[in-house]
C-alpha cells in the first residue's frame, strides 16, 4: 500500500465535517499510523501518525499540543473548535511543520475514527480474521445491552475497548472516553482500582457490582472477568442507563461472558495456527532435486543382484 497523505482522509469525509487549516511541511513523513490521545494522558510518541486529539477543543487544547510536539512532531493533529480558537495553535504547529485538521464540533470523532483507520491500516490476514471477531463482539455486546437495558463495554486485560453497544445519551463521562480512546481513560482505572473492583473482578468468576459515583460523573456498574482456565483474558462492563439492574443481569452477564471467552479464544486459536503456518512456510528449504538412485552393479558369481 502507498503512502497516505492528509488528502487522502480527507477525500472520504463528509462536507463540513472537517477542514484542513494548515497544511503538513513537505519534509513531513508520510502518515504511517492512526493514534489516539486523551489531552489528559502524558503525550506518547508521534511521528509519522495521524492524532485525533480527544477531550479538549479550541484554546483549551493548547497544553497538550505543547506536550505531543516536543518530541516526534506528527504529521498532523485533528482538532476540535474553530479557526479563530486555534489560532495560536495554528502558530504553534506550523513552527513544528505540523498540519491542522480542524474538525467541527459538533462532529462525530467514531466517524473520523473509522475512515482514517480503513485509510491508514491495509487489509491483512490478521486484520481480516480481528474485523471477523469485533462483528461477533459487537453482536454480544448490542444483545446484553438489550437484554439488561444498559449500556455494554467489552475490553481485553489491558482495558483496550474491543466492542461496545449503541452509543446513547445515557452514558457517563468515563464510557464516553473510553469508546473515543478504544480504551479507559488512567484516571478511571486508577479511580476503579481505588474502589477495589479490580481486586474483587480477579478473585471471582462472578458479576460484580461498582456503585454509583456522582461526584467523579460515574454511574452504577456490573462487571465480569472473561477467563480462559485461570488466565484472565478482558472483561464485560454494564453501565446502568436508566432505573438500574434489574434481578435477571447476573444470569445474562455470566452467558454473555461465557460466549465472549469463547469467541476470544477462538480468535487467539486461528492466530496461533497462522503464525505457525506461516513460520513453517519461512523456514522450509528450497526443494532440492532427487538425488538418483545408486547403480547396482550384478554379482559375478550368481549372476544376481546382491
Amino acid at each position: 500500500m502507498g503512502a497516505v497523505t492528509v488528502d487522502d482522509i480527507l477525500s472520504d469525509l463528509p462536507l463540513g465535517f472537517a477542514s484542513l487549516v494548515l497544511r503538513p511541511a513537505s519534509s513531513s513523513p508520510a502518515i504511517e499510523r492512526l493514534l489516539i490521545v486523551d489531552a489528559d494522558d502524558e503525550a506518547p510518541g508521534s511521528a509519522a501518525a495521524f492524532v485525533l486529539l480527544i477531550g479538549v477543543r479550541g484554546r483549551s487544547a493548547l497544553p497538550a499540543l505543547r506536550r505531543l510536539l516536543k518530541k516526534d512532531p506528527p504529521p498532523v493533529v485533528a482538532v476540535k473548535g474553530s479557526r479563530g480558537e486555534l489560532s495560536e495553535a495554528e502558530e504553534l504547529l506550523r513552527d513544528a511543520g505540523t498540519g491542522l485538521l480542524l474538525v467541527d464540533p459538533g462532529a462525530d470523532w467514531d466517524r473520523l475514527l473509522s475512515i482514517a483507520k480503513d485509510r491508514i491500516q491495509p487489509p491483512s490476514y490478521q486484520s481480516e480474521v480481528l474485523t471477523l471477531l469485533e462483528e461477533d463482539l459487537f453482536a454480544i455486546a448490542q444483545t446484553t445491552a438489550r437484554l439488561t437495558s444498559s449500556h455494554v463495554v467489552i475490553e481485553d486485560a489491558a482495558n483496550k475497548v474491543l466492542a461496545y453497544s449503541t452509543v446513547s445519551n445515557d452514558i457517563d463521562e468515563l464510557r464516553k472516553a473510553s469508546i473515543l480512546a478504544r480504551r479507559g481513560p488512567r484516571k478511571y482505572e486508577l479511580l476503579l482500582k481505588d474502589l477495589g473492583a479490580y481486586r474483587e473482578l480477579h478473585g471471582t468468576r462472578l458479576p460484580v457490582r461498582v456503585p454509583a459515583r456522582p461526584q467523579d460523573g460515574l454511574r452504577e456498574r456490573v462487571a465480569i472477568t472473561l477467563f480462559a482456565g485461570d488466565r484472565i483474558m478482558g472483561y464485560i462492563w454494564l453501565q446502568e442507563t436508566g432505573a438500574g439492574f434489574g434481578p435477571d443481569v447476573d444470569h445474562v452477564l455470566k452467558g454473555s461472558a461465557a460466549r465472549t471467552s469463547a469467541e476470544l479464544i477462538r480468535y487467539r486459536n486461528q492466530q496461533s495456527v497462522h503464525m505457525r503456518e506461516t513460520a513453517w512456510h519461512g523456514s522450509c528449504p528450497a526443494r532440492r532435486k532427487p538425488r538418483p538412485a545408486p547403480t547396482v552393479k550384478s554379482s559375478r558369481r550368481s549372476g544376481r543382484q546382491p
